[in-house]
């Protein structure tokens, strides 16, 4: 008998096609950093996606929101605004190892000199979401949780590219040039 077999709802289809989705959108995310960066530089930017979902989703709890289609539309759209800030950021600290600044510098300095723009985008960005958080009645209420995921994961993603990822460009910097002068396991096997 067809009607024996449990069916799964319709619902539970559309949340696990975005999720398959939202995966293979930071799949797209990261191979198209790794085609235009280098590979530590792609991979620091990329580890602020998990640090800025992190944080959309602990907000997501602490709001009493629920993890549904809107919430993880939110978490979607997010993914590529998050890695603006980064990128640019990466770049510039990037562009000061080259210039030949000792990686620590580099780091404070290439983060310092984007610093101002990197803000007024993120800045920018958010205030075209805070709207959305005012919007009344029924669809005021069902898409709140969309600003309130995009805004945080924003501010989570600026935290981490002007506090983690600098750290991580510097350390990698300092083992990419020992790397060079033949302290790297593969220079003493040669």
């Amino acid at each position: 008998d067809l009607h024996s077999f449990p069916t799964r709802r319709s619902s539970d289809l559309r949340l696990e096609m975005l999720v398959k989705n939202g995966l293979l959108g930071m799949l797209l995310v990261i191979v198209c950093l790794l085609l235009f960066m280098d590979m530590p530089s792609a991979l620091a930017v990329s580890l602020g996606i998990p640090v800025s979902f992190a944080g959309a989703l602990a907000a997501l709890d602490m709001t009493g929101g629920t993890l549904n289609m809107i919430s993880l539309l939110g978490l979607l759209m997010a993914t590529g605004i998050i890695v603006d800030d980064a990128i640019v950021i990466a770049e510039s600290v990037r562009s000061s190892v080259r210039e030949g600044l000792e990686p620590a510098l580099a780091a404070v300095e290439g983060t310092h000199r984007v610093a101002m723009p990197v803000l007024a985008s993120s800045a920018t960005t958010i205030i075209a979401f805070i709207p959305l958080m005012y919007v009344e009645g029924v669809m005021g209420k069902l898409i709140y949780v969309l600003p309130v995921i995009v805004i945080v994961a924003i501010i989570a993603s600026a935290v981490e590219a002007f506090l983690i990822l600098p750290a991580h460009l510097c350390e990698w910097a300092v083992r990419k040039r020992s790397a060079t002068e033949g302290e790297s396991w593969r220079g003493r096997v040669r």
